[in-house]
C-alpha cells in the first residue's frame, strides 16, 4: 500500500488530534491515583461504554474474527457471542454493574482484600496484582501487536522490528501522559472512525465477490457445497466437528472465564462512572453494540477475504483485502482506523495493566506512604514496563486467535468462584487461590499430553478438575470473618446467602429476569442484523419479531428493577 500525499493528510490529522487530546488531559490526569486509572470517577455513562466498545474493537479483533471464520464458519464466532451472556454482558447489567460501582475499590484485585481480610486476602491481592496486572495484560498488549505487525507487513511490507518501534513509540507517549480520562475522551472519534472503516471495506469486499449471492458462489469454490454452507451457518449442525466447542461456548465459557462477573476494563470503567445508574448504563450501551453490531462487518470483510485469495491464511487475507483496491482518500482512512483500533486498545489496558502494579503492588506493599504525585509517576513506569514485555511477548506469539484461546483456557476453571463471591458467605480467598492455580496447571497438563484436543474439550477439563478442587478448598479452610463479611454486605448490599447477615432474596428474581431477556434481546437482534447482511430477509424478519419481543419484556422488567431494587 503507498500512501498519497491525501491518505498522509488524514492519518496525520488523526495523529495530531489524538495525542493533542492527550497533551492537553495529561495535567488532570496527574491529579491523583484515582484521576490517573479511574477518571476521577466522573465520567458519564455513555463515555463510559464508548471507551469499552472501543477498547473491544481493537486491531486484532479482526484478525481474530477471521481465524475463527476460517476454522469454524460464522458459528465459530459463538467465541465471542457467548460473552453477551456473562458479565461482560446482560449478567453484568442485571447484575453486577452496581455491585461494582458500590465496592468503591480502584481494582477488581482490590475486592478480595474488602471481601475477604486476612493474609490469604492479602497474598491473593499481590498474586492477582501481578498475574492480571503484568502477564495476562501482556499477553493480551502482546497479541494486539502481534496483529500490527501481521498487518504492517501484508501491506506496508515493513518488518516487524520497524513497525513495532513505530507503533510501541506513539503509544508509550500517549498513554503515559494522558491516563485514563486521555484514554475515553479519545476512545469515542477512534471508535466512529474504526467502525465507518469497517463498514466501508465491508462494502468493499461484498463488491469485489459481487455481493452475498457472489460471496456464497465464492466460497463453494474454495470450500465446496457443504464447505460454503458451514461457513455461512450462524449456528452449526450436531454432526458438525466444532459442535461440541460450541456446546462448550454456550454452557460453560461464559460463565468459567475470568470476565464472568466482569474484570479488568470493563470493572475499570464501571468503577470510573458517577454513581450506579450511570455504570449501568455504560454496560447497556456497551453490551448492544458489542454483541449486536460490532463483529459482523469483521465477519463480512472475513469471508469476502477468504473468497478473493484462497491460496493465503485467514490473517493474511483479511490484510491483503485492506491493502488493495482502494482509492487514494480511502486509503488514509483504513490506515488512521487501523491506528485508532491500535491505539484505543493499547493505551486502556496500558493503564488497566499500571492500576494493578501501582495500586495492588506499589501502594498495598511496597509504597504504602507514597504520595498522589510519586505514584502517577509510579503509573507511567509502569506503563513502560508493560509495553516492554509485551513486545516481546509478541514475537513468541503464533496468532492472535492462538492466543485468544490461551487465555481463556487458562482461566476457565475461575469464573464461577468469582461470581458466587458476590452471593454467597462462605466463599474465601482460598477458594479463588486454588481455582486460579488449577486453572492454569490443568490447562498447562492438556496441552502437553493432549495437544490435538479440541478447545471445547480443553475447557471441559480444565472446569472438570478446577471445581471439586476449590469447593474442597472452600470447605477445609475457616470461613471468612463475620466482621468482614459485615462491611462488605453493607457498602455493597449484594444479594444471596450471607451468614450471620441472613439471605437477602428481594429482587433477585426480577433481576434474573431481566438477564434472560436482555440476552434473547441482544442475541436475536444480532442474528437479525446478520441475517439481513447476507440478504437472507425471511429469516431476518423472524429474527427481529423475536428481537422485538424479547425487548418488551426487558423494558418491563427493566422499569421494575428500576423502582423495586
Amino acid at each position: 500500500m503507498v500512501l498519497a500525499p491525501v491518505d498522509q493528510a488524514i492519518l496525520g490529522a488523526y495523529l495530531a488530534l489524538v495525542i493533542g487530546l492527550g497533551l492537553w488531559l495529561a495535567r488532570r490526569a496527574g491529579e491523583s491515583e484515582e484521576s490517573f486509572f479511574l477518571a476521577g470517577r466522573r465520567l458519564p455513562w455513555w463515555l463510559a461504554g464508548t471507551s469499552l466498545i472501543a477498547t473491544s474493537f481493537s486491531i486484532d479483533t479482526p484478525l481474530g474474527i477471521a481465524g475463527l471464520v476460517e476454522a469454524n464458519g460464522i458459528a465459530g464466532v459463538w467465541f465471542a457471542w457467548c460473552f453477551a451472556i456473562g458479565g461482560a454482558g446482560m449478567l453484568g447489567y442485571a447484575l453486577f454493574s452496581e455491585l461494582w460501582r458500590r465496592s468503591e475499590v480502584v481494582t477488581d484485585a482490590e475486592l478480595v482484600e474488602l471481601r475477604y481480610g486476612g493474609r490469604s486476602a492479602a497474598a491473593l491481592r499481590l498474586f492477582k496484582g501481578l498475574y492480571f496486572g503484568v502477564f495476562l495484560n501482556a499477553l493480551t498488549l502482546g497479541w494486539v501487536l502481534k496483529a500490527v505487525v501481521t498487518l504492517g507487513a501484508e501491506l506496508f511490507g515493513r518488518s516487524p522490528t520497524a513497525i513495532l518501534v513505530v507503533a510501541v513509540g506513539l503509544t508509550l507517549v500517549y498513554a503515559a501522559v494522558a491516563g485514563l480520562w486521555g484514554v475515553v475522551v479519545s476512545d469515542l472519534p477512534q471508535y466512529l472512525l474504526v467502525l465507518g472503516a469497517m463498514a466501508f471495506l465491508t462494502w468493499v469486499g461484498f463488491d469485489r465477490v459481487g455481493g452475498p449471492s457472489g460471496l456464497a458462489a465464492a466460497l463453494g469454490e474454495r470450500f465446496g457445497a457443504e464447505g460454503a454452507a458451514r461457513a455461512v451457518s450462524f449456528v452449526p449442525a450436531p454432526g458438525d466437528p466444532f459442535f461440541g466447542t460450541f456446546l462448550a461456548y454456550v454452557l460453560l465459557l461464559w460463565w468459567a472465564h475470568k470476565n464472568a462477573n466482569a474484570s479488568g476494563a470493563v470493572v475499570q470503567r464501571l468503577l470510573a462512572c458517577r454513581n450506579e445508574r450511570e455504570a449501568r448504563r455504560s454496560t447497556l450501551l456497551f453490551s448492544v453494540m458489542t454483541f449486536s453490531v460490532n463483529y459482523w462487518p469483521m465477519i463480512a470483510i472475513a469471508l469476502s477475504a477468504l473468497a478473493l485469495y484462497p491460496a493465503l491464511s485467514s490473517e493474511q487475507a483479511f490484510a491483503r483485502l485492506l491493502g488493495e483496491g482502494l482509492p487514494a482518500g480511502a486509503r488514509g482512512l483504513v490506515v488512521a482506523a487501523l491506528a485508532a483500533a491500535f491505539m484505543s486498545t493499547m493505551d486502556s489496558h496500558l493503564n488497566l495493566g499500571a492500576a494493578y502494579l501501582v495500586h495492588d503492588v506499589v501502594r498495598r506493599f511496597l509504597r504504602p506512604c507514597a504520595s498522589e504525585r510519586e505514584l502517577v509517576l509510579w503509573g507511567r513506569l509502569s506503563t513502560a514496563v508493560l509495553l516492554l514485555l509485551a513486545v516481546l511477548l509478541s514475537y513468541r506469539l503464533e496468532s492472535v486467535s492462538a492466543a485468544w484461546t490461551l487465555l481463556a483456557a487458562i482461566t476457565s476453571g475461575y469464573g464461577l468462584v468469582t461470581v458466587l463471591r458476590w452471593f454467597w458467605w462462605r466463599i474465601n480467598a482460598w477458594s479463588e487461590i486454588v481455582a486460579l492455580a488449577a486453572s492454569g496447571l490443568t490447562t498447562w497438563g492438556v496441552r502437553t499430553f493432549r495437544p490435538d484436543a479440541s478447545l471445547g474439550a480443553e475447557l471441559a477439563t480444565v472446569v472438570a478438575v478446577s471445581t471439586p478442587l476449590w469447593l474442597a478448598a472452600t470447605f477445609l479452610t475457616p470461613p471468612v470473618a463475620a466482621a468482614r463479611l459485615k462491611t462488605f454486605v453493607e457498602r455493597v448490599r449484594p444479594w444471596g446467602w450471607w451468614g450471620a447477615e441472613g439471605a437477602r432474596l428481594a429482587g433477585l428474581g426480577r433481576r434474573l429476569g431481566l438477564w434472560a431477556a436482555g440476552t434473547a434481546a441482544l442475541l436475536t437482534l444480532n442474528f437479525a442484523i446478520g441475517a439481513a447482511l447476507f440478504a437472507r430477509w425471511p429469516l431476518a424478519a423472524a429474527l427481529l419479531a423475536a428481537a422485538a419481543a424479547a425487548l418488551w419484556g426487558f423494558w418491563k422488567l427493566d422499569g421494575a428493577a428500576a423502582t423495586g431494587r
